[in-house]
């Protein structure tokens, strides 16, 4: 009886060891987003560029600060729903000031279904500790989920063990450091004949258009409100759809990329998502959108506003 505790009090000596290990280095690896937002050097942006991979590949932050001598952030990533992005923005803004937030929005960004994982927690679990990480987490996954998280050794590193572990070691030990313009990956050529592209296209204009889900509606209102308080000016980015074409006329709140550069199939790599040359362009045609005329709503108020 006594070797059999002996060995269960060894096994969990390990297991909270193991879990110490993996949680130090994830939060001190330089090369996750999260680290740079909460722990690196803080900053004050001209630009900050929010949205998924559509904007990613879409936004050549590095071309932007070419175009117009400010700073710009890009903080876009594939696979992140609105959710996630009012979580990031959260963050930004708790340590970071920002002039001008180019937010994505379309007509897939409140639908539900879009992503198969609005919010992805392993991204954040080792971080725990910083309230604006938790409060999201148990919105999103519960607080019991939050709860084993935080409190019980190697949880959260079991749960999510393809994504969250030793790999932040090779982080910490080579000292790499987070891209502020986390660029987009771009096949090298077209890899799609037109016949693919009509067919997507076709698919694309097809899918039902579901009701907008609450909480998604919740995480525009809340970056929208956090950036208000900041004094924050937002413009909302429509990202690229191969064939589409604007027919709506609210330019003054939302910038589109022009019908006959989305005819441009050269343009693409996807239906969804813009190719390097297309990046290049979009970042083009918003730098030369965002100089014209300072225009004002009937009370006065300013809707776009030069601040590169």
């Amino acid at each position: 009886m006594k070797s059999a505790l002996w060995w269960i009090i060894g096994f969990l000596v390990i297991v909270a060891l193991n879990d110490a290990v993996l949680t130090f280095a994830a939060r001190r690896n330089p090369a996750t987003r999260v680290n740079f937002l909460i722990a690196g050097p803080r900053r004050h942006d001209s630009v900050v560029v929010l949205g998924s991979s559509m904007l990613n590949s879409a936004i050549s932050t590095e071309r932007l600060q070419e175009k117009t001598g400010g700073s710009a952030l890009q903080l876009s990533l594939g696979g992140q729903g609105i959710e996630e992005q009012s979580l990031i923005w959260e963050l930004y803004l708790s340590r970071h000031r920002c002039d001008v937030l180019l937010l994505e929005l379309d007509d897939s960004t409140l639908q539900p279904g879009t992503l198969p994982t609005p919010l992805r927690p392993d991204r954040y679990v080792a971080q725990l500790d910083n309230e604006i990480i938790r409060r999201h987490l148990k919105a999103y996954s519960g607080r019991f989920a939050v709860a084993c998280w935080r409190l019980i050794p190697m949880w959260a590193f079991a749960e999510f063990s393809t994504q969250t572990g030793w790999h932040d070691w090779v982080g910490v030990v080579k000292g790499a450091a987070y891209d502020p313009h986390s660029p987009a990956i771009y096949s090298v050529a077209a890899l799609h004949d037109d016949a693919w592209f009509a067919a997507e296209r076709r698919s694309l204009v097809a899918a039902p258009k579901l009701p907008p889900s609450t909480r998604a509606a919740q995480a525009l209102s809340s970056i929208i409100e956090n950036a208000k308080r900041a004094g924050v000016q937002v413009v909302f980015v429509e990202p690229p759809r191969f064939g589409s074409r604007n027919t709506t006329s609210d330019a003054l709140t939302t910038f589109r990329f022009s019908n006959e550069s989305q005819m441009d199939r050269g343009n693409f790599d996807d239906v969804r998502h813009a190719s390097r040359l297309g990046s290049q362009q979009f970042t083009d045609e918003l730098t030369d959108w965002t100089r014209t005329s300072i225009r004002t709503n009937a009370c006065g108020v300013k809707l776009r506003t030069l601040v590169f």
